[in-house]
C-alpha cells in the first residue's frame, strides 16, 4: 500500500499542462517519519490530508492504515485546516492523553501530526522534581542533626551542601560540591549528591535531545 502526492505543472502562461504524481511507499514513509523517534508505543507520527484521511499508516501497529478516516478530534481538525498549534491535553489515536503538534507541509494539502503520550513526556520532569524534593528534605534533616551535634568544623560543609541542594532544585547543574574527599558521613553525602547531580543533568540532556529529534523530524518532512 502507498499514497500519492500530486502537483500541477504550469506553463509560462500559468496554464495547467499536466500533473506530476509521486507514489509514496508506506514502508518508506513510516521509516522516514520514525527515524528520530524513541522505541516504544508512547509516540506516533503520521500524515493527514485536508479530507481527514490518514496518508501514512500508524507507527503504532494496528491503529490505522493509509486512507483510513481519522477520529474527529481537535488536533485532526487543525491538521486538516493546516493550522500549526500545540495541543497539551487531547486524546490521541491510541486513546491515551497526549501532547500533539500538527505541522503543515509547505506546497501540499497535507500536515504532519506528532503524538507523544503525556505521561511519558512529563515522566522525567516528575522524577526530577520528586528526587529534588527528597534530597532537599534529606539535606535539611541531616543539617539539623549534625548542626546540633557538631561544632563549626561541621557547620560549614553542611551549609555548602544545603546551598548545592537548592541550586540543583533550581536546575543549576554546574554547582560545585565540596567535601567529596571527606571520609565521614558528610563526605559520603557529598559524593551521593554529586552522583545525583550527574543523573539529573543527563536526564535534562536526554529530554533536550528528544525535543531536538522531534524538530529534526518536522524539518525533514517540510523539506
Amino acid at each position: 500500500p502507498g499514497a500519492f502526492l500530486a502537483i500541477q505543472v504550469l506553463s509560462k502562461k500559468k496554464a495547467v499542462v499536466g500533473v506530476l504524481a509521486v507514489q509514496l511507499s508506506s514502508a518508506r514513509v513510516v521509516s522516514a517519519l520514525a527515524a528520530n523517534l524513541e522505541e516504544g508505543d508512547h509516540q506516533n507520527i503520521y500524515l493527514v490530508s485536508d479530507d481527514g484521511l490518514a496518508r501514512s499508516p500508524s507507527i503504532i501497529d494496528g491503529l490505522f492504515n493509509v486512507s483510513d478516516p481519522l477520529p474527529n478530534a481537535a488536533h485532526i481538525g487543525a491538521a486538516q485546516a493546516r493550522e500549526e498549534a500545540l495541543f497539551e491535553t487531547v486524546t490521541a489515536t491510541n486513546g491515551q492523553d497526549a501532547l500533539v503538534e500538527p505541522v503543515a507541509i509547505p506546497g501540499f494539502s497535507w500536515s504532519l501530526v506528532m503524538e507523544t503520550d503525556r505521561g511519558a513526556a512529563f515522566a522525567v520532569v516528575r522524577e526530577m522534581r520528586l528526587a529534588a524534593i527528597g534530597m532537599i528534605a534529606l539535606a535539611v534533616a541531616i543539617a539539623a542533626v549534625v548542626s546540633w551535634l557538631a561544632a563549626s568544623r561541621v557547620t560549614k560543609p553542611v551549609q555548602a551542601l544545603r546551598e548545592v541542594t537548592n541550586a540543583l532544585a533550581e536546575g543549576d547543574y554546574e554547582a560545585q560540591i565540596s567535601g567529596q574527599n571527606r571520609g565521614d558521613e558528610l563526605g559520603e553525602l557529598a559524593r551521593t549528591m554529586g552522583d545525583f547531580r550527574d543523573r539529573l543533568k543527563q536526564a535534562d540532556e536526554a529530554s533536550t535531545r528528544e525535543a531536538e529529534a522531534a524538530r529534526k523530524t518536522a524539518d525533514v518532512v517540510e523539506t
